[in-house]
C-alpha cells in the first residue's frame, strides 16, 4: 500500500509496483532522467503553439499593462481588478495581481512582443509538469510511471488552451503553487516552517487565481483524514483537535489574509452574474459536472467555448453530472476512511474542488457552461489520484494500462499539435470554435468578425457582427451584454463603412454613441464615416468632442490635421465632370483612400485604368493601391503590365510582386470565407 501520511510519503524510488527500492547515484540518475524526458517531450510538441500575436483577451491585459508599465505604476496593478478598472465595469471582482505583475515584468523586458509572453505561459507550465513528477515520486510512483502520468497530463489536448493562450497562465501559475505547497507541507508536529512555506505559497496561488484555494482544501481534508485515523487509534480527541488546529493555522491564515486584502481592494466578494434561483444554479451545475465528465472522457477534441447558459437544460447531460456527483462523493468517503491512500485523497480532493468553484453554485462571471482551460488543475489532481490507482494494479492490469498510456500519449502529442496550428491562425481558431460554440452564444461570431476584419475581409465579418447582434438582441433585457452589444455596434460600422456603406455605417455608429455620447473611440469612427462622405464640418466636429474628452491621449489629434489637409486639397478641386483628365482622377482616388474609403478609390482606379492616356506612372500608383490597400488579385495584371511596359519600374513592380505573394499566404482560407458565405445567406 501507499504510504500513510505526507510525513511519510517515500522520497526514494519504486520499481512498477510502487514499492520503494533502494536509491543509489544510478537511480537519482535514472530519477532524472525520466523526469527530463517527460518534460523534453511536452515542451517539444507544445512549442510549435507559441504565439506571434495578441488575441482574444490578450488584447487588453497585455495593452493595458504595457501602457501602465510605461507610466511607471506597477504598484496600482495590485491595487486593482484584474480586467477592468473602471467602476461599472462588467467584469468586477477578479483579483489575480501576480498573474498582473507577471505581464508588467513581460512588458518591462520585451514590451509587447507575443512570442515572449508565450515563451513564459510554456515555462510555467513545464514547471507545473516538474512540480507533478515530484509529487509523483514522493507519494511512491517509479520514475517510468510518473514520467508516464506527467507526460500525459503536459500534453492533455484539453489543456493546451491554458498554455497557447497568453491570458490562460492564471490557472496555470496557481497550479505551479498550490502543487509546491503539496510538495513543500509536512505533517510532522515538529515541521511548522514547512507548514508555513505551504501556507505562503498557497497565498500566492491565490493571488495568481481563485481556484487555489484547492490546495487549501486538499491540506485541510488529509488533515482530517490522519486525524481520524489517529482517533481510530484510540488517542484522545482534545489533543487531536489541538493538532488539527496547529497543523491547519499557517494554510488557513493565508485564506484569511487573502481575504481581507481582496476585500479591501474590490470591496466585493464574488464575480457580477446573472440572477439565477436556487433551482436554476442547481440544474446548471449538474449539466456543468456532466460536460465537464464527458470533455474527460473525450479529451481530444478541445474546443474554446463549450455550452451557452442561456440554453435551454440538457436533461441528459444533468443526469450525468448527478452520477458523477455520487460517484465522487463515495470514492470520497472511502479515501477519507483509509488515510493509507493519503495521495489518492489529495488528487482527488484538488480535482473536486478545483472543479465545484466553476460549477455556476456560486456566482462565476461566465456565460459557458464549460471552459477546457478550468480544467487545468483538476486534471492535475486526477493524475495525481489516477497514476496512484495505477501502482496499485496487479501486473496484468499495469501492463495494459501501461499499454494504453503509450498509446495516449501519442494520440495526444499528434492532437495537441494541430492544436498548436489552430492557435498560430486565428481565423481557423474561431471557425474550430464555432463549430462546437453553442448557437446562443454571440462571442464567438463576434471574435470571428475581428479576426476576418483584420485580415481584409470586411464582408466576412459584416456577416459575423449581424449574427452576433441578432444572438445578443434577441436575450431578455436582463441577460444582454451592453458592453458587447455596443462593441458590435462599432465593429459593424467599422466593417459596413469598409465596403462603401458608408451611410448603414454612420446609422450603426450613431446607436452606439446614443447609449454613450462621449466614447472618443465611437466619435473618432464617426469622424471617419463622415470624412468619407466629404462631411468635412461634421467630421471635424465630432473630432473636437473625441480630443475634448480623450484627456491625455493624442489619438484624435493626427486625424484631425489629416481631415483637415485633405479637406483643403478636396475643396480646392473643381467639381468632377465626365472630361476631367485621367490626372485629376487619380488625385480624387489619392484623397480617397487618405481618407479611408477604398470602394470609393477604387471605382475611381477603375475609370483611369480603363482611359488610354493613362500613363505607366498611374498604373504604378494604382498597383500600388490594390496591393496594399485592396484587393491584391487586381494588382496582379496591372504589375504584369509594368514588366511589360517599361524597364524603368522593375524593381518596383518586384517588391509589390513579393508583396502580393505575402498577402495571399496571409489571406483567409478558402473554406473559411464560403462558410461564412453559407452562414450569411437566407434561409
Amino acid at each position: 500500500m501507499g504510504p500513510s501520511s505526507i510525513i511519510d510519503a517515500d522520497t526514494r524510488p519504486t520499481d512498477e509496483t510502487g514499492v520503494a527500492a533502494c536509491e543509489g547515484p544510478r537511480a537519482r540518475s535514472g530519477r532524472t532522467l525520466w523526469g527530463a524526458l517527460a518534460l523534453a517531450s511536452v515542451a517539444t510538441i507544445l512549442s510549435f503553439g507559441l504565439q506571434s500575436r495578441l488575441f482574444w483577451d490578450d488584447l487588453n491585459l497585455i495593452g493595458e499593462i504595457d501602457a501602465q508599465v510605461s507610466a511607471g505604476i506597477v504598484a496600482d496593478l495590485f491595487a486593482s481588478d484584474f480586467f477592468d478598472r473602471t467602476p461599472d465595469s462588467e467584469d468586477a471582482h477578479y483579483y489575480r495581481p501576480l498573474v498582473t505583475a507577471s505581464y508588467a515584468l513581460g512588458a518591462a523586458l520585451w514590451e509587447s512582443d507575443p512570442f515572449y509572453y508565450s515563451v513564459s505561459n510554456l515555462l510555467f507550465h513545464l514547471l507545473v509538469c516538474g512540480l507533478l513528477f515530484g509529487l509523483l515520486l514522493r507519494f511512491g510512483a517509479s520514475p517510468v510511471v510518473a514520467a508516464g502520468g506527467t507526460t500525459l497530463f503536459g500534453l492533455m489536448p484539453r489543456l493546451t488552451e491554458s498554455v497557447f493562450w497568453i491570458s490562460g497562465r492564471t490557472d496555470i501559475m496557481a497550479t505551479v503553487f498550490v502543487l509546491a505547497s503539496l510538495l513543500v507541507y509536512r505533517d510532522d508536529d515538529r515541521a511548522h516552517l514547512r507548514r508555513g512555506a505551504a501556507g505562503m505559497l498557497l497565498f500566492l496561488g491565490l493571488l495568481c487565481k481563485e481556484v487555489a484555494v484547492a490546495g487549501l482544501a486538499g491540506l485541510t481534508l488529509h488533515e482530517l483524514a490522519r486525524t481520524l485515523e489517529r482517533r481510530r487509534r484510540g488517542e484522545r480527541i482534545g489533543a487531536l483537535l489541538r493538532s488539527f488546529a496547529v497543523h491547519a493555522a499557517p494554510i488557513w491564515t493565508s485564506l484569511f489574509v487573502y481575504m481581507v486584502i481582496r476585500l479591501t481592494v474590490l470591496q466585493g466578494l464574488w464575480q457580477t452574474s446573472l440572477s439565477l434561483g436556487v433551482g436554476s444554479r442547481i440544474g446548471l451545475a449538474a449539466e456543468s459536472l456532466g460536460r465537464y465528465a464527458l470533455m474527460l472522457l473525450d479529451p481530444v477534441h478541445p474546443a474554446l467555448r463549450i455550452g451557452s447558459i442561456f440554453a435551454p437544460r440538457d436533461a441528459p447531460l444533468m443526469a450525468l453530472g448527478v452520477i458523477v456527483a455520487i460517484a465522487f462523493l463515495v470514492l470520497f468517503v472511502r479515501l477519507l476512511r483509509r488515510n493509507s491512500e493519503s495521495g489518492q485523497l489529495l488528487g482527488l480532493a484538488l480535482a473536486g474542488s478545483s472543479l465545484a468553484l466553476v460549477l455556476h453554485l456560486l456566482p462565476f462571471g461566465s456565460d459557458v457552461i464549460a471552459a477546457d482551460r478550468l480544467l487545468y488543475m483538476p486534471v492535475a489532481g486526477l493524475t495525481l489520484l489516477g497514476t496512484f490507482a495505477f501502482v496499485r494494479l496487479p501486473h496484468t492490469g499495469r501492463r495494459i494500462g501501461g499499454g494504453f498510456a503509450v498509446i495516449a500519449i501519442a494520440v495526444f502529442a499528434v492532437v495537441s499539435f494541430g492544436r498548436a496550428e489552430q492557435w498560430g491562425d486565428d481565423t481557423r481558431l474561431w471557425h474550430h470554435t464555432l463549430s462546437y460554440s453553442d448557437r446562443h452564444d454571440a462571442l464567438p461570431h463576434s471574435w470571428m468578425g475581428i479576426a476576418l476584419l483584420e485580415r481584409d475581409e470586411p464582408r466576412a465579418a459584416l456577416v459575423h457582427f449581424e449574427q452576433a447582434l441578432r444572438i445578443e438582441t434577441s436575450r431578455p433585457p436582463a441577460y444582454r451584454k451592453r458592453s458587447l452589444i455596443l462593441e458590435l455596434l462599432a465593429n459593424t460600422s467599422i466593417a459596413l463603412s469598409a465596403i462603401g456603406r458608408d451611410p448603414e455605417a454612420l446609422h450603426a455608429i450613431d446607436q452606439a454613441l446614443q447609449f454613450q455620447p462621449t466614447d472618443s473611440g465611437y466619435l473618432i469612427q464617426r469622424a471617419r464615416i463622415l470624412g468619407r462622405l466629404l462631411r468635412f464640418d461634421d467630421a471635424q466636429a465630432a473630432l473636437a468632442l473625441a480630443i475634448s474628452g480623450s484627456g491625455d491621449s493624442p489619438a484624435p489629434v493626427p486625424l484631425a490635421k489629416e481631415l483637415r489637409a485633405v479637406a483643403r486639397e478636396w475643396n480646392a478641386l473643381p467639381k468632377p465632370t465626365a472630361s476631367e483628365s485621367v490626372t485629376l482622377q487619380a488625385t480624387r482616388a489619392s484623397l480617397y483612400e487618405r481618407l479611408g474609403a477604398m470602394p470609393a478609390a477604387e471605382a475611381i482606379w477603375r475609370d483611369v485604368l480603363a482611359r488610354p492616356d493613362a500613363g505607366v506612372d498611374l498604373i504604378l500608383a494604382a498597383a500600388r493601391f490594390h496591393t496594399f490597400r485592396a484587393d491584391p488579385s487586381q494588382a496582379e495584371a496591372l504589375i504584369a503590365r509594368l514588366f511589360a511596359d517599361s524597364d524603368e519600374h522593375d524593381r518596383a513592380a518586384m517588391m509589390l510582386r513579393a508583396a502580393v505573394e505575402l498577402r495571399r499566404r496571409q489571406a483567409v482560407p478558402a473554406d473559411i470565407l464560403s462558410a461564412t458565405t453559407a452562414l450569411g445567406e437566407p434561409s
